[in-house]
């Protein structure tokens, strides 16, 4: 019988994703926003709150109702105000349209900690839609991470206005 140690790999009843039970916080810049004045794009910041942990990445899954909302996007944040900075490197992981999904990969390669825009959401509203308010949200897929230790996160809403 193999002895236990703590040099060996994990069973399968451990996992190293959060050992330190650590996690983020990810929300809109805004909570309402009432888009049933105009057609214009519409656009609300991504916020990363590290909370407890220091991250060099996050991945964000926003999820709308497609026959509510058109021409998404996410536009990762490279400037110097945001939590990332400059240097921070983007993938786009998925983006499903018909079902109304984006998945979007930011990372960077030092750590960083506290509370910043790390994306904006861009958007229009379909006001041929049969609902008068809709919403979009964060997938439970949507964390932040730091090498491979990933941290799951507390997840914000935006309610839109429709009609």
């Amino acid at each position: 019988m193999a002895e236990n140690n703590s040099n060996s790999p994990l069973s399968a009843n451990q996992s190293n994703t959060n050992p330190s039970n650590k996690h983020v916080s990810l929300n809109f810049s805004q909570k309402f926003i009432d888009a049933s004045k105009n057609n214009e794009t519409v656009n609300v910041d991504i916020i990363l709150d590290t909370e407890s942990a220091k991250t060099d990445g996050a991945t964000v899954e926003i999820v709308y109702d497609p026959e509510s909302i058109s021409d998404v996007d996410l536009f990762p944040a490279f400037d110097t105000e945001s939590l990332y900075g400059e240097q921070s490197d983007v993938t786009t992981l998925s983006h499903s349209p018909e079902e109304g999904k984006f998945v979007l990969g930011i990372s960077t390669s030092a750590e960083q900690e506290g509370t910043g825009r790390i994306a904006t959401l861009s958007f229009k509203t379909l006001k041929s839609s049969s609902k008068d308010k809709t919403q979009i949200t964060f997938s439970t897929l949507s964390e932040g991470y730091s090498g491979s230790e990933k941290y799951p996160a507390d997840l914000g809403s935006l309610e839109v206005k429709i009609k």
